[in-house]
């Protein structure tokens, strides 16, 4: 990669701490804006640091083999982008469940309760994004040699401005150590850039506490004072610690490939347990939000994720009915956490099964007090505001799930297709409705007030609310009955004969008598009991 000069086409990365064992107080002094020379050790030590800058700051392209010392911002060898999913991965069993992968991306749009900004051009202002196409037969120049070989770190003299950073990352960039932000810095992404955080990196980014989100997504505050924009994407690594993100507007436009995401923990592990994300918005995005992939111990509070293309909270799934583990994250912690106008990901033009929040697979993971809204596939089928989706039969899924909500979504509140039997507590769930499958497993809901609840699977509950219709589908495994108990249900219709077996409902302390359940197609042997008595 080229060695950049100058503010304008630089990569710059500026670290504000010299050691990475704990992150700094918000008091920490900040690195003021850089101008990125092109020099040795010897020529950059003659800069003096500006006053109150507690550590060096280097600037280099990551093809650059130079080693600086532990505590610099530091420029290692290319990193190969990692494979997160598989283009077309299917979902098994599920013939309709394949992905269909032809590269192509969807122009759909999905309704907000908010209006959203456009893409932030390199002035920092909004814009509509365009490509410029390379003529036919050009031959881009060679690439400029790396800079002079040293023995320890590129010292950029800082300019007294102010205190406020702004960086500008033009080609892939690695840290292995701190970076911080604070109220009124700003990161420009270029050329779907990435910023990687390696062994021993982590963001101390805090903005100014402001306002979220309220009123079920229908109030939100999608500006913070640290604004980060541009093309490209940001990744946290295996031995990159815990990081602080805090009150920060990531408006950043990925590349349309595998494993680039906004904000990404790709294979992060233990080491970046007790990372908190809060207050964030990611807008605009190309390729999903928030993607906390085989990692542990993250939280993410008061987030929004809007006008997304792709899961907004999402994490890789396992292979199908594999026993192997090493795609899960574990303790990951969804707090008041909104996404709204949520569309095809780049890999499914149908946007099957798409998603505000993908619940994957790991144990301890909780999703609370958080609003899906206006999950809008091009082609409505089986998508939701929360999915659980069949690949995890082999794999943990049970979630913590407490006050939930979808609305406007163009097929469900919740979709789950699991056949385990694995408890899943679902206590407070509000809006759109809930399909259940896939043949047979272990939910209990609790507290809901939705549209329709569609039953394709036997042997759950549903305890506590209200339901508008309740429709019973097809069976294609037998299992044990499926009970309502202390409802208002609207009406309730069965329609099983299409499939291979029976289904047992019991309706326990509801509104309904045997005269109102309506028959439309019934396998023999089915059976519904209200209060005891056989209809």
């Amino acid at each position: 990669m080229k060695w950049l000069a100058g503010l304008g086409t630089a990569i710059v990365a500026a670290a504000a701490v010299a050691a990475v064992a704990a992150i700094p107080e918000p008091t920490q002094p900040r690195v003021s804006t850089v101008e990125a020379v092109e020099a040795s050790t010897d020529a950059a030590a003659s800069q003096p640091l500006a006053p109150g800058a507690s550590a060096s700051a280097l600037v280099g392209p990551a093809s650059e083999t130079t080693q600086p010392d532990a505590g610099a911002l530091e420029a290692t060898g290319t990193v190969a982008a990692p494979t997160d999913e598989k283009p077309g991965e299917g979902d098994g069993e599920f013939g309709d469940g394949e992905f269909q992968n032809d590269g192509t991306s969807s122009t759909s749009s999905s309704t907000s309760s908010t209006s959203t900004t456009a893409p932030k051009s390199s002035s920092g202002k909004s814009t509509t994004p365009t490509t410029t196409p390379v003529p036919s037969g050009t031959t881009p120049p060679p690439p400029a040699p790396p800079p002079p070989a040293t023995s320890g770190p590129v010292v950029i003299s800082p300019k007294p401005t102010g205190g406020i950073t702004s960086l500008v990352i033009a080609e892939d960039t690695m840290i292995k150590t701190g970076m911080v932000l604070r109220a009124g810095d700003s990161i420009e992404f270029r050329n779907g850039a990435r910023l990687m955080f390696g062994p021993g990196g982590f963001a101390d980014w805090q903005g100014t506490v402001t306002s979220t989100w309220s009123n079920d997504g229908k109030t939100q505050n999608l500006e913070r004072d640290i604004e980060i924009f541009g093309s490209g994407d940001i990744m946290f690594m295996k031995g990159s610690l815990p990081s602080t993100i805090r009150f920060v507007e990531v408006d950043l436009q990925p590349k349309q490939e595998l494993a680039h995401y906004p904000l990404h923990w790709h294979h992060a592990g233990t080491s970046v347990s007790g990372t908190l994300v809060e207050g964030v918005v990611v807008k605009n995005s190309t390729n999903r939000a928030f993607v906390p992939h085989a990692s542990t111990g993250i939280t993410f509070k008061d987030t929004i994720a809007t006008n997304i293309q792709g899961d907004a909270y999402w994490w890789d799934r396992p292979p199908f009915q594999s026993e192997d583990e090493s795609e899960n994250s574990h303790n990951i912690v969804f707090d008041h956490a909104l996404a709204d106008g949520v569309r095809n990901h780049f890999t499914d033009d149908r946007g099957y099964r798409l998603s505000a929040f993908f619940l994957g697979a790991g144990t301890g993971n909780v999703v609370r007090n958080s609003v899906a809204l206006n999950v809008k596939p091009s082609h409505p089928n089986n998508c939701a505001g929360f999915v659980w989706p069949e690949t995890h039969h082999s794999q943990p899924t049970s979630w913590g799930f407490l006050n939930n909500a979808s609305f406007h979504s163009a097929c469900n509140g919740i979709f789950t297709w699991q056949n385990d039997g694995e408890e899943h507590i679902i206590d407070g769930f509000r809006g759109d409705g809930i399909e259940h499958g896939a043949y047979k497993n272990v939910y209990d809901y609790r507290n809901v007030d939705v549209s329709f609840v569609k039953v394709h699977a036997l042997g759950w509950t549903i305890n506590g609310g209200s339901i508008g219709h309740v429709q019973v589908q097809g069976h294609t495994l037998a299992g044990g009955p499926v009970v309502f108990s202390n409802l208002t249900i609207g009406s309730f219709a069965v329609n099983n004969g299409g499939r291979d077996n029976p289904g047992t409902y019991v309706l326990n302390n509801t509104n309904l008598s045997c005269g109102d359940i309506v028959y439309q197609s019934v396998k023999p042997g089915t059976r519904v009991v209200i209060d005891g008595k056989d209809c």
